[in-house]
Order: structure tokens, then C-alpha cells, then sequence
């Protein structure tokens, strides 16, 4: 019979050591805060309405728009007036967020690719696997639910 609960804190220092551990968290940052709202940011290549990215982030008005806040600090991107609906803001990317997000999705293509090298195709293979089918997992529940 598996022991679910010594499994559970198994995973919890896994989790733990992995915040730990500069390389990975790395890794794992990536679909965090500002950098998941910049990548998002980078995929749609068109100006955006926060709305839209709170509701396809799953993130809250207030989280986005402070997250938003800080990125405008750091130049890499604008809010600006809808010229089509002056009540709305639309969101840009400017070239130093262009730069910055090159940089980060660049060190996670190398922090990535020794990851799966060193793991070897196999468990390379299967730990994608097992990845894709939590987030399926999650998305069905989600579903089931009545979320998004």
C-alpha cells in the first residue's frame, strides 16, 4: 500500500530545496510575477488590456496592475490610452523589456537544456510526460469546476 503521506513530504523538501537552489528557481521563476506577465506580454507581439491579462493569467486586477508598476519602473514596458476606447489603457513592451525578456528566456533555454541532458532522454522524456499530464489534470479539474 502506497504511504501517501511520507510521499507528501517528500514532495514539500523537494519544493523547498528547489527554492533553495539559485539554478532552479531560476527555472522556475520564470512563470512568476513579472516575468510571466512580461513573457505573456512578449507571445501576444500587440498592445493588451490588463483585463485580458488578469483573466488569461489567472492573476488579480490589483496583482496585474501593480506587477504592471513595476515593470513601467524598469522601462521595459508603457501603459498607454486606447485610441479606439479613451475610458481603456493598452499595455507595450519597450525595447529594454524586449531585451530583458531575451535574457531571461535565453539562461532558461541553457538552465533547461542541462536539465534535460543530464537527466538523459529517457527520464528527459518521461519528466515532461509526467508534466504535461499534471497541467491536463489541473485544466480538466479547472473544467469540472466551472473555472476557466
Amino acid at each position: 500500500n502506497l504511504d501517501y503521506q511520507k510521499l507528501i513530504y517528500e514532495f514539500g523538501d523537494i519544493q523547498y530545496e528547489i527554492a533553495k537552489l539559485k539554478e532552479l528557481s531560476t527555472i522556475f521563476e520564470t512563470t512568476k510575477g513579472e516575468n510571466l506577465v512580461l513573457s505573456y506580454l512578449m507571445q501576444r507581439r500587440c498592445n493588451v488590456n490588463p483585463k485580458e491579462i488578469s483573466q488569461e493569467l489567472n492573476l488579480t486586477s490589483a496583482r496585474v496592475a501593480a506587477v504592471l508598476k513595476k515593470l513601467e519602473e524598469r522601462n521595459f514596458l508603457e501603459r498607454f490610452e486606447d485610441p479606439e476606447n479613451h475610458r481603456q489603457t493598452l499595455v507595450r513592451v519597450l525595447p529594454e523589456g524586449e531585451a530583458y525578456h531575451q535574457t531571461m528566456h535565453d539562461n532558461f533555454s541553457l538552465s533547461v537544456r542541462e536539465l534535460l541532458e543530464m537527466l538523459g532522454k529517457e527520464d528527459a522524456v518521461n519528466y515532461l510526460r509526467i508534466r504535461r499530464r499534471i497541467v491536463s489534470y489541473y485544466k480538466d479539474k479547472n473544467k469540472r469546476q466551472g473555472g476557466d
